[in-house]
Formats: C-alpha cells, sequence, structure tokens
C-alpha cells in the first residue's frame, strides 16, 4: 500500500490522507510529493538472521555465584529476579547490500529498510510516515560518506557513560575475539568522540593502529558491507579488556575506599534527592570520601574505583565505573527514585558478584526531571550499612 505524502511548502504542514497533525518543525524538505511504501519498512527476523555470522546463547546471571541484589521493595525484586534469570546471547552480523548510517541516531538501513537490532531493541522512532519523510530528507540531501566496508560500534545512545563502556567499547574488544580485520574503519559518532572523556577513550590501546571515522550528526555513511555486533550483556570478560585498556593515574586529591557519589550541577538540575546533602555529611563524618567523578579524569576514576570497598550514591552512570573494580569485594547502596527505577547495576553487580542494595526513594515529577526524598528510614539503613563496612588507605 502506497501513502501520498504532500508538502504544502518548504516549513508547512504535512498532510498524509487528510491528515494534517503532522508538521516538519523546521525541517528543510523541497515542496513536492514523496511516495512512501507504509508497511515493509523494517526487516523481518527472518530477513535479518540471512546476515547473521555468529550466534551464542548462555546461562543467565541467576545461574552465576555470589550474593543476589537486593531492595526494599517486594515489587522492585522481583522485577530484578526477571532480569536476573533472562538468558544471555550474542549476535554478530555481518549485513551486505545498498547500506546507509544515519548521523543523528546511528541507524542502520539496508536497501531503504530498517535494520531493527540497530536500534538498540528499542521501537524505530520512525514509524510514522512525517518522520520517516524527514529521515528519507537526511539520506537523500545529507553529506555522504562512502566506504566499501566498515565495524560499526555506534550505539544509538552512545553519548552516555554506561553505553560507551558496555555498547561500543566492549563491541571493538569482541571484534578482536572475533577475528574481524583490523584493517577495516571503524565508525564512530563525531559527538561521542568530542564529548567530555571522548579523547581519553579514542587514546586507549582498544583505537591503536586502527582506522576511525567519526560521523557527523549531518552524515550519511554509505557502504556496502557493514559488521554490527550485539555483546552480551555485563560480559565481564570483555568489560575487564575494555577496564585494563585505559591507564592508572593516583588524583592529586586524597580519596579513600568508602566513597559516597555526589553529581554535578547539570546533572542535579534534572535530577533532585531531597535529603542527600545530610546524608553525604553522615557518611563523611564516619570517614567516607565525597566524590563527584566527573571532576577526575578516566585514568584518575580508574585508580580510584579499583580500590572501592563502599559505594553510596543516586543512582546514575558514575556507577559504571566498578568495571575498574576486578579483584576483591566490593558493596553498593544506590538510591533509586521511585518513578525511574533500573536493574541495570544491579544485574551487573551479579555479574561481578558484587553486593547491591536498593533504596527506593518516593519521588514525583519536577519540571522535566524527578525529584525524590530521602526518608528517615533508608538514611538509617544507608547509615548502618555504613558503620559495618572498614574504611582503609588506599595508598597500595
Amino acid at each position: 500500500m502506497i501513502a501520498p505524502v504532500e508538502i504544502s511548502d518548504q516549513f508547512g504542514p504535512l498532510r498524509v490522507r487528510g491528515n494534517d497533525r503532522y508538521r516538519l518543525y523546521g525541517e528543510a524538505l523541497p515542496a513536492k510529493t514523496y511516495r512512501l511504501p507504509v508497511r515493509n519498512h523494517t526487516l523481518s527476523e527472518e530477513e535479518e538472521r540471512q546476515f547473521l555470522f555468529h550466534e551464542k546463547f548462555g546461562p543467565p546471571l541467576s545461574a552465576l555465584e555470589g550474593p543476589v541484589p537486593t531492595s526494599d521493595d517486594p515489587a522492585f525484586d522481583k522485577a530484578i529476579q526477571t532480569r536476573l534469570d533472562a538468558p544471555i546471547w550474542e549476535r554478530a552480523y555481518k549485513v551486505e547490500g545498498d547500506i546507509s548510517v544515519s548521523g543523528k541516531r546511528g541507524f542502520v538501513y539496508i536497501n531503504g529498510r530498517l535494520f531493527q537490532p540497530s536500534t538498540a531493541e528499542k521501537p524505530p522512532p520512525y514509524h510514522t510516515t512525517y518522520k520517516r519523510l524527514v529521515e528519507l530528507h537526511r539520506r537523500r540531501f545529507a553529506k555522504r560518506i562512502e566506504l566499501d566496508e566498515v565495524l560499526l560500534v555506534r550505539h544509538t545512545l552512545g553519548h552516555i557513560y554506561f553505553h560507551t563502556y558496555h555498547d561500543l567499547l566492549s563491541k571493538i574488544a569482541w571484534a578482536d575475539e572475533l577475528g574481524i580485520d583490523r584493517d577495516i574503519p571503524i565508525v564512530v559518532s563525531e559527538k561521542w568522540a568530542t564529548g567530555h572523556y571522548g579523547r581519553h577513550f579514542v587514546d586507549t590501546d582498544l583505537f591503536a593502529g586502527r582506522k576511525v571515522i567519526f560521523q557527523k550528526l549531518d552524515e550519511v555513511l554509505v557502504c556496502k558491507r557493514l559488521y554490527w555486533l550485539r555483546t552480551p550483556q555485563f560480559c565481564r570478560r570483555l568489560l575487564e579488556v575494555v577496564a585494563n585498556a585505559f591507564p592508572e593515574e593516583k588524583p592529586p586529591v586524597e580519596i579513600g575506599p568508602r566513597l559516597v557519589l555526589i553529581r554535578d550541577q547539570k546533572t542535579h538540575e534534572s535530577r533532585t534527592c531531597d535529603g542527600m546533602p545530610d546524608l553525604i555529611d553522615a557518611l563523611v563524618r564516619e570517614g567516607y570520601s565525597a566524590l563527584d567523578p566527573a571532576t577526575l579524569t578516566i585514568p584518575q576514576q580508574k585508580w580510584v574505583f579499583s580500590r572501592a570497598e563502599h559505594i553510596v550514591g543516586e543512582n546514575g552512570s558514575a556507577f559504571t565505573n566498578i568495571v575498574h573494580r576486578q579483584n576483591g569485594p566490593l558493596e553498593i547502596d544506590a538510591l533509586i527514585p521511585s518513578r525511574r527505577t533500573t536493574s541495570t547495576f544491579q544485574a551487573m553487580c551479579k555479574a561481578y558478584g558484587f553486593t547491591h542494595r536498593s533504596h527506593i526513594l518516593h519521588s514525583e515529577p519536577d519540571g522535566d526531571g524527578v525529584r525524590a526524598v530521602l526518608g528517615g528510614q533508608s538514611k538509617a539503613r544507608i547509615l548502618e550499612c555504613a558503620k559495618g563496612t572498614r574504611g582503609e588507605s588506599s595508598e597500595n
């Protein structure tokens, strides 16, 4: 079935069979009529499997030895267990055809159709005719990078610190393990590479001897062959390769093995926690080091977190740094807003054999963010755990 799509003027409304609720929002589209296929826009799972060259399933995280993550909410405990019981799988694709990779989010299109795994298991955002039209415009009229073969390690949320380790750098480590030719160019987004820590990542041994393509937001990558990898979740084997690629540097100030994490101003503006300053003060009196990881370089963060024994903090990307704690025990007490619960770091701690306790805090919307409240009972439980840990010098 074909749906006619009319553009009344360059920045005017988009009309689809009499429905004018779609608008261009400043997208500079030529004033003409497009005809787009409504169905079969996305490759089916069967069609995707023709490009699969490696697939492996493993036991769930719940089968591993070590403590089970806990929380103070029985319903959330069930959600954690569901994630731990999910099977672990990995897939590697070698895609061939008329391939294009969008600059903004890194989505992959084969012969004009969306390659679903590239959406990181999330519903593709271009299902509406309007959004598909905008994407069609970007692909047709954007600047082009033309290559024969590439290794795509971009992630749709690759600019986020957590996904950099788990869904970007781990792909490079796995590519070496799979024997993919190191002469094949690696494609990353320029936004990621020029971000706060981008240069630290690019300068590691993972990229040594490789040609790296930095794709701009307004560029479309065009190629004939593309490797796309889906690494196993929380794969300690690969994450240790990633962690070992970073050098280590002692911070200029003394930081002990017991940490209470504080947030930078930008993050604090979108996610606030009433009562957190009082908890920080109480933990500092117990001998904890108050730390904003964003003030440290990656080598300095590695030095600190590789020696950590107990970490208290609001749930967030900073916990990704536990990948550097490869030896010895670690306990985490995470404060999690009830409106933004996640089982990510609980599952990661299970993979590493760490102890993780979730403290679910009442929260309410606050503008574009969320405001949580640290109650007296949660504070008392965290302080009780803090008194049960032993702080030692981290001079080793």
